[in-house]
């Protein structure tokens, strides 16, 4: 009688083991409903957001949420990003065992019985699209693999404008067209765990571009006058068909671009076209794995770049760092050159590494493994710094010493014995310091403008209509500072004698840059050789740079007296 009774109490415990799963495995809690979006940009980057609504019906709290994939995948995912309902980061930990790739979110608070959670999940792949001779191949996970039951789901997949859809699974998709761009919308309900396989969906597109970008490297240089240029370097992979020409994106406010390869300039095989630039290679077409290197080269904007943030030399400086658009760059480094003088503050984006060139500039160095789309890459700089103080070359330190002394010998003359300076004095020449700065800083965006459309990044009409503009605000700043002019008199007589002199030396410099252009207009027309333009061309900019050394000794002066 004991043997069939020990036989039943083992048959009872195996059943009862054999219906509680291990520890480890997922035994509560199913998704509501899980809505999935995939883009696939034009060089071949797919972009995957899944929002799930998931439900704790089980009796134990819910700590992890795993996404799984195959083990291909961990190689192609350039980045992946979880959050709550409110925003709040949630902490994503990749796993990789023999077989497949796990994302596994750790809750902090986790989802108690009987409460919903809302997990929004954004991943970047590079390399779910290949290219088979003829046609693009896109590989991907239609639905959340993951270990609870699905209630519904939906996908929604976006190609480029371009693309014409070839093959898919019927029985899974239907084609639509989302934002006036080609899509396939599958829908399914009632999924078992870990129950969503891969599917394969062909397409073909003319203009379809699958680049890799293997490496970026970016140089912006600031000058003395505070003008930001960029050269960006880029390495390209063709991974897909031939190509005539790569498209990049081009930047808000760049009107014209210089390019260069190995060989040297082609800059005749730059075309801006929409919102992008199209850069045609030296030797013909772009044939398939094969890479190309060129060179970009163009002005930022000043305008938003660079801010005056107090009247005593302060300044601002903002920069995007990286600014990719639908493609993932790798092995990414950018260079920041700060003219000498500059005196840095604070940076809020800490470097790299840091250096002091031979010719003093300061050298700021960011280097990153990998840049994604929708990261923010920003630089802020504070940073002080008095503009012409710093720009006479080496060669001209005694044309600066003679500047310096009679500015000195100037002053001498003119001081009077100290006197006590109100601060609402003090007020005045802090206000006339900086519409100075103002009247100079228009000066230069006439210059900037005057040079476009000697190029031909501008039209005439736009180049009359911004001139108008400058014009109007330098008229006002005029007459303001004749206001203060007569004000700073009534405080000190050598005031005044500082703003005459200033004008003075105002006016010569206007003179002397109109001597330039037309120096400049008589060598074109061929009336100069090239041996006296250049002879009289430099003798027009020492006595400019002396003029403006002139004017900075000046600012200087009332800067020190103002403080």
């Amino acid at each position: 009688m004991r043997q069939p009774a020990i036989i039943l109490t083992l048959l009872t415990i195996f059943a009862v083991s054999s219906i509680i799963p291990p520890a480890n495995s997922v035994t509560y809690g199913y998704v509501l409903g899980a809505e999935r979006k995939v883009v696939i940009s034009k060089y071949g980057l797919a972009t995957f957001t899944d929002v799930l609504s998931i439900f704790n019906n089980g009796t134990s709290p819910m700590n992890t949420l795993e996404f799984i994939y195959p083990k291909g995948y961990s190689s192609m995912l350039d980045s992946v990003d979880a959050r709550d309902a409110d925003g709040k980061t949630l902490k994503v930990e990749r796993v990789i065992d023999q077989s497949s790739m796990i994302l596994r979110i750790n809750l902090e608070t986790p989802i108690q019985h009987g409460s919903t959670f809302k997990v929004y999940m954004k991943m970047v792949f590079s390399g779910l699209v290949t290219f088979d001779g003829i046609d693009y191949k896109l590989s991907l996970q239609p639905y959340p693999n993951i270990p609870l039951s699905m209630a519904s789901c939906n996908i929604t997949v976006i190609f480029p404008k371009d693309t014409t859809l070839k093959s898919w699974p019927n029985q899974t998709f239907t084609r639509r067209t989302v934002d006036e761009k080609p899509a396939l919308i599958g829908r399914t309900k009632s999924m078992q765990p870990l129950s969503s396989g891969e599917v394969y969906i062909k397409f073909g597109s003319e203009g379809y571009e699958l680049l890799s970008f293997e490496s970026i490297r970016r140089e912006v240089v600031m000058d003395l006058l505070g003008r930001l240029t960029s050269k960006d370097t880029y390495k390209i992979l063709n991974l897909g068909k031939e190509l005539s020409y790569v498209t990049m994106p081009s930047l808000e406010g760049v009107r014209e671009v210089k390019a260069y390869d190995a060989t040297g300039p082609i800059s005749d095989r730059v075309k801006f076209k929409d919102d992008s630039i199209q850069v045609t290679p030296r030797f013909g077409k772009l044939k398939t794995n094969s890479s190309f290197s060129f060179t970009l080269e163009y002005d930022l904007p000043i305008n938003g770049s660079i801010r005056r943030t107090s009247w005593d030399g302060d300044y601002r400086l903002t920069l995007m760092l990286a600014s990719p658009s639908d493609y993932v760059a790798k092995n990414y480094r950018i260079q920041v050159d700060l003219p000498k003088g500059v005196v840095v503050n604070r940076i809020s984006v800490e470097a790299n590494s840091t250096s002091v060139l031979p010719d003093g500039s300061y050298v700021l160095t960011y280097e990153y493994s990998k840049v994604v789309p929708d990261r923010e890459y920003s630089l802020t700089v504070d940073y002080k710094y008095k503009p012409f103080m710093y720009a006479i070359y080496p060669v001209e330190w005694i044309l600066a010493l003679e500047v310096i002394i009679g500015a000195l010998a100037s002053a001498i003359i003119l001081r009077k014995p100290p006197r006590i300076i109100s601060p609402t004095s003090v007020g005045k020449i802090r206000r006339y310091i900086e519409l100075q700065d103002d009247k100079r800083a228009l000066r230069l965006e006439l210059e900037r403008r005057s040079e476009e459309l000697s190029r031909g990044a501008i039209t005439k009409h736009d180049y009359r209509r911004v001139r108008k503009s400058l014009d109007s605000r330098l008229s006002e700043i005029n007459r303001s500072l004749a206001t203060l002019k007569n004000e700073l008199k009534s405080i000190d007589s050598r005031y005044w004698e500082m703003a005459n002199r200033l004008e003075r030396a105002e006016s010569e410099v206007e003179a002397l840059k109109a001597s330039e252009n037309q120096l400049t207009s008589r060598y074109r027309s061929g009336q100069l050789s090239r041996e006296v333009y250049e002879s009289m061309l430099s003798d027009l900019r020492k006595r400019i740079g002396k003029a403006e050394e002139i004017i900075e000794s000046i600012i200087v002066m009332l800067r020190e007296e103002a403080r």
